[in-house]
């Protein structure tokens, strides 16, 4: 019985990463999570002054289009976009409720090498500086 998991994990350690086996080798690009805080430092999605269904996050197209982007909460009442960055360039999006408003540009890029996959470059943001914080949220304090 142990024979029988121990060798198709070891294989997939051995082997996972080759060129001509990229589908055991893909690397998503990671998640960017938002959080909302007040000046006290309370989450203002826990407390519920910022509701989901307020939120609104929109890749912009161009002058006329633009797509919905879905976004998920997560244990700690912050934000998680887990489907931004799947592209090799940038794109602009803009999020927007009743108590904030920004755009942000993600840059991102294609993994090259034995895996393939994508990374985020960089992050730019437009009518407002979040602080980053632990783990790579993006914490935004709203006056």
């Amino acid at each position: 019985m142990i024979y029988g998991i121990c060798f198709p994990l070891l294989s997939f350690v051995m082997f996972g990463c080759k060129d001509d086996d990229s589908t055991l080798c893909f690397s998503p690009p990671t998640s960017v999570i938002f959080g909302f805080l007040d000046s006290e430092g309370n989450n203002l999605i826990e407390n519920g002054s910022l509701k989901l269904s307020d939120i609104k996050i929109k890749e912009i197209i161009d002058e006329e289009n633009e797509l919905v982007v879905e976004f998920s909460l997560r244990e700690d009442y912050r934000i998680s976009l887990n489907n931004i960055g799947w592209y090799d360039g940038i794109k602009n999006y803009t999020f927007s409720s009743p108590l904030i408003e920004f755009g942000f540009i993600v840059k991102s890029s294609e993994i090259t090498g034995d895996c393939s996959g994508y990374k985020i470059e960089e992050i730019d943001f437009v009518g407002m500086t979040p602080v980053l914080g632990d783990y790579g949220v993006f914490e935004f304090i709203v006056p």
